[in-house]
């Protein structure tokens, strides 16, 4: 008689989380984390002293270098909320020492810099992940649940607009991620230049660019775009891009944190056979009429963001928003920045 199969056996245990980085992106996940059966954080690191002992009632193992901190055995996924312009190092650096990365947005500032990720994730056998935590709003996966049925049939136009009154604060004076009082003449840190990840190109757009790519389901292939120059610094304010993808569909992707007038449509979809606007699906009927039904939203929270990571890590599941995909991001946020410099359409370097 053969022998019964033996059980697999499945690692339930929390995902063991050090987190670099204490600054406001920083102290999000470690709330969010904190509150969470499936995650522990274990340690912390940040290079402002006063900073790094503001984790000591959560956590309790705080290192005040960087060496020490990837040292660390205990920790299996690192939290990367550190500047942009240190993501591509210290994700590099997190790999090499054989831990898993979960990077904040923007992943980093290049294509060249993504490669380097995507390249050291190969060598490491690890995962990175990109904090993609908008595609879990209810408006985006309503929207992509439908798509996914088919009903509205080729998709010809996706747009999306959010115009708020929202000026840039001048930040605190920070090294990595530190905090203190900004002198009166001193800039906005490096949330004021664009070549260090500041603006709203990649505050916002690398959230509603990468949610313009899922909803496409292809990579885009030119776009022309307008920037508003920032009062802050050499960055941005405010965007205006037009995406022409395979298959003639259009992308229009809009924002601004200085217009005094508010608008916000969430994603409104034209197909061939229907279309999308605020929980609403418009068919056309034999008779030439549109017939709007609304759609129940899809009861969803940024927090389960998280639960596909831990599926990732603990059950092999699919990595919820990879480096690939975030590479396609990037490569068309850098196509809007040509665009805005030369006056012109860009092909999208993919």
């Amino acid at each position: 008689m053969p022998s019964p199969a033996m059980p697999v056996s499945v690692d339930q245990s929390p995902v063991r989380v050090g987190l670099a980085g204490l600054g406001r992106a920083g102290m999000y996940h470690l709330e969010r984390l904190g509150l969470r059966d499936d995650c522990r954080v274990v340690a912390a690191h940040d290079d402002c002293a006063a900073v790094l002992a503001l984790a000591n009632p959560c956590v309790r193992r705080l290192h005040a270098t960087w060496r020490e901190f990837l040292a660390d055995d205990l920790i299996e996924l690192v939290v990367l909320a550190a500047p942009p312009t240190l993501h591509a190092e210290l994700a590099i650096s997190t790999l090499a020492a054989g831990k898993h990365v979960l990077v904040e947005t923007p992943l980093c500032l290049s294509l060249h810099e993504a490669d380097a990720i995507d390249a050291a994730a190969r060598r490491s056998g690890k995962q990175v992940c990109v904090a993609q935590t908008r595609r879990w709003t209810e408006d985006f996966q309503t929207a992509r649940r439908l798509l996914a049925t088919g009903e509205l049939g080729e998709l010809r136009a996706i747009k999306f607009i959010n115009w708020q009154y929202s000026p840039p604060e001048r930040p605190q004076r920070r090294t990595m991620t530190g905090r203190g009082p900004a002198p009166a003449d001193e800039s906005y840190g490096w949330r004021s230049h664009a070549s260090t990840g500041g603006g709203l190109l990649w505050e916002f757009g690398v959230h509603y660019f990468d949610q313009l790519l899922q909803l496409a389901g292809r990579p885009a292939g030119s776009v022309f775009a307008r920037l508003t120059p920032s009062a802050a610094g050499d960055c941005d304010d405010g965007f205006l891009a037009i995406v022409n993808f395979p298959g003639g569909l259009t992308g229009h992707v809009e924002a601004s944190r200085i217009a005094a007038t508010p608008l916000f449509t969430g994603w409104m979809i034209a197909g061939d056979s229907g279309g999308y606007a605020g929980s609403t699906q418009y068919i056309p009927n034999r008779a030439g009429e549109v017939v709007d039904t609304t759609i129940a939203p899809i009861a969803s929270q940024t927090d389960d963001f998280y639960r596909g990571i831990v599926d990732c890590l603990r059950n092999d599941g699919p990595n919820p928003a990879p480096v690939e995909e975030a590479r396609q991001t990037i490569a068309l946020i850098e196509a809007v920045r040509r665009s805005a410099r030369s006056g012109q359409s860009e092909l999208v370097a993919n």
